[in-house]
């Protein structure tokens, strides 16, 4: 960002880290007890278990935490508002790490605060913010920035947005045209050849299935045996797939690692696309 003109300077963040404890562990909590704690005691097995943690805390704050914290966040945000008189925005990362689902669930409360470590006080100190996209890291993950100013400055961070991206610093080509490709076998997620699809920056979408006309075969004849799929409107029935969305300069390529007899073709989804 130097190079292309801005300048830049870091600041002490000290005040930001401790709005954001605010965040999580201050009485705020009580306002969101207020709304739905009735509701959630009374009906606690339907409740996300995680949530029904959270916010059933806040029934012990005292009026007393509130002024405390109110205090405090009243003192951050005046730091905050001496900061922005001296800088026209403020940049942090998205997230400093990115943790598979299985990772936040044995964890869910450590690990969702790890991932706003670096923006959980933007909502506190009542900021317009913008996430946006750096690289795709070695390991195949992605890396943004997040840029946030003040309330109402939210057209200022969209040109900032569009000049970063103009002068080639964010990832990502706006030209790029993506096609939705049906995966059953082991392109699937976990599946032994979905790092196939991972390789050329495919993205899941979600699961679905099939029109229920379609019939499911092991083709046995293939190292390792592989799935097949025919349309077949006499005995067919419903197939779980999953949907993905592939870059369209990467399809040929892909097609190429496919062994015959299999190919690509036109699938009826039971949503009728």
């Amino acid at each position: 960002m130097r190079q292309c003109g801005y300048h830049i300077q870091e600041i002490d963040f000290t005040p930001m880290f401790e709005t954001a404890q605010l965040l999580y562990n201050g009485p705020w909590l009580a306002e969101r007890y207020h709304a739905v704690g009735e509701f959630i005691r009374q009906n606690q097995e339907k409740v996300f278990p995680v949530t029904k943690e959270i916010i059933l805390k806040g029934r012990e704050l005292s009026a007393q935490s509130y002024f405390d914290a109110e205090y405090k966040l009243k003192n951050y945000q005046k730091v905050f508002e001496e900061y922005t008189r001296e800088f026209s925005f403020f940049i942090m990362p998205t997230a400093g790490t990115i943790y598979t689902i299985d990772e936040v669930d044995s964890d869910p409360l450590l690990l969702n605060s790890n991932l706003g470590y670096y923006t959980n006080f933007i909502n506190l100190l009542d900021c317009a913010a913008i996430a946006l996209p750096v690289a795709i890291t070695d390991n195949n993950l992605p890396f943004g920035i997040t840029a946030f100013a003040p309330a109402f400055h939210d057209e200022n961070l969209l040109k900032l947005g569009e000049s970063l991206y103009s002068k080639g610093l964010l990832c990502g080509d706006r030209e790029e045209v993506y096609i939705d490709l049906t995966v059953y076998g082991a392109h699937r997620r976990n599946g032994s050849l979905n790092d196939q699809l991972i390789a050329i920056h495919a993205v899941y979408k979600e699961t679905t299935y099939t029109f229920g006309d379609y019939r499911f075969f092991a083709l046995e004849h293939l190292s390792p045996v592989r799935p097949g799929l025919i349309r077949d409107t006499d005995k067919g029935d419903k197939i779980e797939v999953e949907l993905w969305k592939i870059p369209a300069s990467e399809l040929g390529g892909f097609i190429s690692k496919i062994p015959p007899p299999l190919c690509f073709g036109k699938v009826m989804l039971e949503n009728g696309t």
